[in-house]
């Protein structure tokens, strides 16, 4: 936070303390509630600002999360946990995991689970066209089951794992 960004809060909480310090009650809770209100918004522009002008930090977390998810398969670790959650890459890069999400979705537009699922998605593809069946492409992504990898599949792609085989295959 630069300096003018803090001297401006702290004229708002100097203002706030005078008030509850203030004999006169009239529109006292109303003023209260403004003064909270602008010390709020103020919050919210400095923390939203810090989006815009780590651009390149930012996209570091990107390649990053990016990489976490592939270190995720390639030592197995959804064999025993499942597929990676947004909680899980969050402690992996350090970050809080709702500054993590507001992070990927100012930057990408999508939420930190929509970029797993693709990830997962691109993944299956390649497995599936790698001949290999859909129970073992479901075991190896890390899902409970084969019912579940479909469920997933079809709502990601609207088609089944095996219409996507033979719509490759023709």
């Amino acid at each position: 936070m630069a300096e003018e960004e803090r001297e401006t809060l702290k004229c708002c909480f100097e203002l706030l303390k005078d008030e509850l310090k203030n004999e006169d009650k009239t529109n006292q809770e109303k003023i209260i509630v403004s003064l909270l209100e602008v010390i709020l918004n103020y919050c919210l522009r400095f923390y939203n600002r810090q989006f815009t002008t780590r651009k390149i930090e930012n996209s570091n977390v990107l390649t990053r999360f990016e990489q976490t998810l592939i270190d995720y398969y390639k030592s197995n670790k959804q064999l025993e946990q499942g597929i990676p959650s947004v909680k899980y890459c969050s402690e992996q890069l350090f970050l809080s995991t709702n500054y993590f999400g507001d992070l990927v979705k100012k930057e990408t537009g999508n939420s930190p689970n929509h970029f797993i699922h693709a990830f997962i998605i691109d993944k299956a593809k390649s497995i599936l066209m790698a001949n290999r069946s859909i129970g073992d492409t479901a075991f190896n992504l890390g899902f409970a089951s084969q019912q579940a990898f479909r469920r997933f599949f079809k709502l990601q792609t609207e088609q089944t794992p095996l219409e996507y085989i033979n719509s490759k295959s023709l």
